[in-house]
């Protein structure tokens, strides 16, 4: 689907500067899984001489018979379908047939090779400084678990540490592209898309622009929906022990957001809970925020599908599991919710959106959507999920609270408006323009 290469222009463009070069490459191309790297990859590799391989858990053997007759289909060396099925075997002739023209190999879901075997980095470093630098090879290696791939690839302590040519981590849509998936929604309504599952392509593509955000909705999260068991799946993908980190998500999502009350509710000393918690950071599934105004550090859940999952669906599994969609459809619950996540959308994004970074400010009594600095001048702002909104009262309240420069209001929608006051349509057409908005004289 043409919708899944939203907004990949820029890793394009890295594949294919690194394809023009002469030398021989080794690139990394990971990130977290359904954020589109397959498709980007086979769009890449379309009419290039190569060879695509999805690793699978099989076995090493299993996989490097499969590279042997790929090549062979490639070269017409029959013979190569009856060479032995070591991996070292494989790259011999690889080297040999890459020294003569450009051959490109891209090993999808790498990873699974380096579970099957831990010497497959070794013996792929070897065979890269024996021989496959000096071809014109163009080797990618694609992965999603990416711990595993910063620890056994891309890390010091790997074989194939220096050696790679080129790494690219790939994250989330940003937001200024999201409309492109549904024709004819509503603004408030593609936000309402990104709330739940955040920019990642697979996901997105999981609505059916057809119909309402409400009628997807239960579509994707009940029973045997698409998305009802997704993030256990990831956690078991990732983790070891996906039983406690379930407990500290569920602490999070529950409004526990200290240090102290995490470990509490998990059962854990606190130094075990915050290396759970650096775990799931590296993982961005977790963020630390330092409100400003404050020194301590609070977590939240970064990740919107687990946000969303932990908030509605793992608290009401018994219900779900009955055929009950009523948690996927209690307003009240939804509307806190996405009030909740437009002021994260609004802070996530403000570089994009205002030049500046902007942060929550909390202190003694004093709760502020938004608090930063630009230029000199000190801003401050509030985000409302409402869509009569009275923004020179919300400003004169802001006035009460903190001695600043510019106020900024952002709503759904306003009754009354006032300078610096912004429709959620408008932030979307800001983003959508990619410039951003002038605060204190600067443009952004």
């Amino acid at each position: 689907m043409e919708s899944k290469f939203i907004d990949r222009e820029a890793e394009l463009q890295w594949l294919e500067e690194a394809y023009k070069s002469p030398s021989a490459q080794l690139l990394v191309l990971y990130g977290r899984r359904r954020i589109g790297k397959t498709a980007l990859v086979v769009r890449f590799l379309k009419g290039k001489k190569a060879i695509y391989h999805m690793c699978t858990y099989d076995s090493l053997e299993r996989n490097v018979r499969g590279l042997l007759d790929k090549l062979a289909g490639l070269t017409g060396l029959d013979y190569l379908r009856h060479l032995e099925p070591r991996l070292d075997v494989f790259l011999d002739v690889l080297a040999r047939v890459a020294a003569e023209e450009k051959v490109a190999l891209a090993l999808d879901e790498f990873q699974y090779l380096v579970e099957l075997d831990p010497s497959v980095p070794s013996v792929l470093q070897r065979a890269w400084d024996l021989s496959l630098s000096r071809t014109k090879i163009f080797l990618l290696l694609v992965g999603s678990s990416v711990g595993m791939i910063e620890e056994r690839v891309l890390s010091r302590k790997s074989p194939l540490y220096g050696r790679r040519t080129g790494s690219w981590k790939m994250g989330e849509l940003p937001p200024g592209r999201l409309r492109e998936f549904f024709p004819g929604w509503a603004p408030v309504d593609v936000f309402k898309a990104w709330a739940v599952v955040g920019g990642v392509p697979y996901y997105l593509t999981l609505f059916d622009a057809s119909r309402s955000f409400e009628e997807n909705l239960p579509r994707l999260f009940k029973k045997g929906g698409p998305l009802y068991e997704e993030p256990m799946f990831l956690l078991r993908e990732e983790l070891r022990e996906p039983r406690v980190y379930v407990s500290i998500l569920e602490a999070i999502a529950s409004g526990r957001h200290a240090l102290g009350e995490i470990a509490d509710w998990a059962g854990l000393e606190r130094s075990k809970a915050s290396k759970y918690l650096w775990v799931l950071q590296h993982l961005e599934i977790v963020r630390r925020e330092v409100p400003v105004g404050r020194r301590r550090g609070f977590y939240y859940i970064s990740d919107n599908l687990f946000k969303f999952w932990f908030r509605f669906v793992y608290p009401n599994l018994s219900a779900l599991e009955q055929g009950d969609v009523r948690p996927l459809q209690d307003g009240q619950a939804l509307s806190q919710y996405f009030g909740e996540m437009f002021e994260e959308f609004i802070r996530r994004y403000s570089p994009s959106i205002f030049g500046v970074r902007l942060g929550k400010y909390i202190k003694s009594d004093v709760d502020i959507d938004l608090a930063g600095e630009a230029h000199g001048c000190r801003i401050y702002g509030e985000v409302k999920w409402s869509e009569d909104v009275d923004a020179e009262a919300v400003v004169r309240d802001l006035i009460r609270k903190a001695e600043g420069d510019v106020y900024i209001v952002v709503a759904r929608g306003f009754k009354r408006r006032a300078a610096n006051s912004y429709t959620l349509r408008e932030i979307f057409n800001v983003l959508e323009r990619g410039e951003g908005i002038r605060l204190c004289g600067e443009k952004t």
